[in-house]
């Protein structure tokens, strides 16, 4: 992929909607990044972005030089040719989708240049942005352009621990319900702790606590938040300034879901992630889940504003995240066919009363809404004029072709008999000859 803000085809056409948009590179959709709306044409033709990209993606990436198939220097198959990865923004979350794709346990450490030594031929991918979800590493953002220099002195290295090693389960401690407490995870006959991302935890947790809840049988996300164990740093610092060396215990997991995983373990993961392991995570979810989905204020009962029964009361949901996959499960629970839209804002009328759902994440396969992971929390402030929609294909389609089966089947009942009742007929009344003869 390459970008400009330059002049070309067709660049003076049409107005100029957005400026100083602001993605991390993770995103799946230009709507979830930061931007402001121009209210009157300021930009000029060679301020215009444009973007291009390749054809093709990566199909394949190899560890090489590490003795093992998951620890070496990272090389990726594009072209038909295989090449090394440059390390410029390299992280923790590119190396946690790279060992997920290898079918290795979590990632354990990231050399940037030994001692896997440098490659040799392209070097193909000068940054990858993932976002430590992704199953493959075609799958995250990356460049491969070469206006954007960078030696082989530079090719990113990956060490993983073998599959047998990775999270195998989880759960709260010392909470106020069985749906609450400091996240434990257990691997490798060790329970350990989790660890929040240092930077902009709260949203890079959404997702990660909401598959918690769902693993648990809990409901929707309550409150997530890193707490500190005053003892535990003191007692770090000790250990730090004796230079006595960390166990496992101060060993904290960094995880990294998309939210709709059935289990933690199925997310991308990885050891050492922060030099300060005193800091936990901490979730709270829901004890029940929502009972209930309905459509109002569409065009019949397969179209409108979405709404769900929690404690006895219809709320609507939040427009954040929600898109085509939330809205299927939707329409599949509904008996509504297959999902046309998902809409954002004021598609439908606004709704009132509470909005019990402020971000869903689904998957597309489930077949009810309670399935699909969920937030529920006033920590994260949503309004009416954000009401979720859906439109379905509806039920007519369905009905439709049953209609047109079950006539089909008549109308070859009725032909089958007009014909069998010629066919006794005939017989009949050649036999009544046949005995009039003799």
């Amino acid at each position: 992929m390459e970008a400009a803000a330059e002049g070309g085809v067709g660049a003076d056409s049409g107005p100029v909607w957005l400026y100083n948009v602001s993605c991390s590179g993770t995103e799946v959709d230009l709507s979830l990044c930061g931007s402001q709306m121009l209210l009157q044409n300021q930009c000029s033709s060679r301020q215009r972005a444009q973007v291009k990209c390749s054809f093709s993606a990566v199909s394949n990436v190899r560890l090489v030089n590490g003795g093992s198939r998951c620890s070496g220097r990272l090389e990726v198959y594009y072209e038909d040719t295989w090449g090394t990865v440059c390390d410029e923004d390299w992280n923790a979350r590119d190396v946690a989708v790279v060992c997920k794709q290898l079918g290795c346990g979590p990632a354990i450490d990231s050399t940037q240049q030994k001692p896997y030594g440098p490659g040799s031929g392209p070097v193909w991918l000068k940054r990858v942005l993932c976002s430590g979800s992704e199953s493959h590493i075609s799958q995250c953002g990356s460049w491969v352009s070469q206006e954007l220099a960078c030696s082989h002195m530079h090719d990113v290295g990956v060490t993983c621990l073998e599959a047998e090693t990775g999270i195998s389960k989880m759960s709260f401690r010392n909470g106020s319900s069985r749906c609450a407490g400091r996240v434990e995870v257990y691997s490798n006959n060790t329970w350990g702790r989790v660890q929040s991302e240092a930077h902009d935890h709260v949203l890079w947790d959404l997702p990660n606590a909401v598959v918690m809840c769902k693993q648990l049988d809990c409901g929707p996300l309550l409150k997530v938040d890193t707490r500190q164990d005053a003892l535990e740093k003191e007692k770090h610092k000790l250990m730090l300034k004796k230079e006595i060396g960390l166990d496992n215990e101060y060993s904290p997991w960094g995880l990294f879901c998309s939210g709709s995983e059935s289990s933690i373990s199925q997310c991308g993961a990885k050891r050492r992630l922060t030099l300060q392991p005193y800091q936990h995570l901490n979730v709270e979810c829901s004890e029940s889940g929502v009972s209930g989905v309905r459509l109002v204020d569409g065009d019949g009962s397969c179209a409108g504003r979405v709404e769900v029964k929690y404690t006895n009361t219809w709320g609507t949901v939040c427009d954040y995240r929600w898109d085509l996959a939330d809205a299927k499960v939707v329409c599949r629970e509904l008996g509504c066919g297959y999902a046309v839209n998902a809409s954002h804002g004021t598609y439908f009328q606004p709704g009132s009363g509470p909005v019990w759902l402020k971000a869903v994440y689904c998957s597309g396969n489930e077949t009810r809404l309670s399935q699909c992971g969920s937030v529920m929390s006033e920590h994260y402030p949503c309004d009416h004029s954000r009401d979720a929609g859906v439109i379905c294909s509806g039920p007519e389609l369905e009905s439709s072709w049953s209609s047109w089966v079950f006539r089909f089947i008549i109308y070859t009942l009725v032909f089958a008999s007009i014909h069998l009742g010629f066919f006794l007929c005939g017989h009949l009344e050649d036999r009544r000859q046949g005995a009039g003869r003799n």
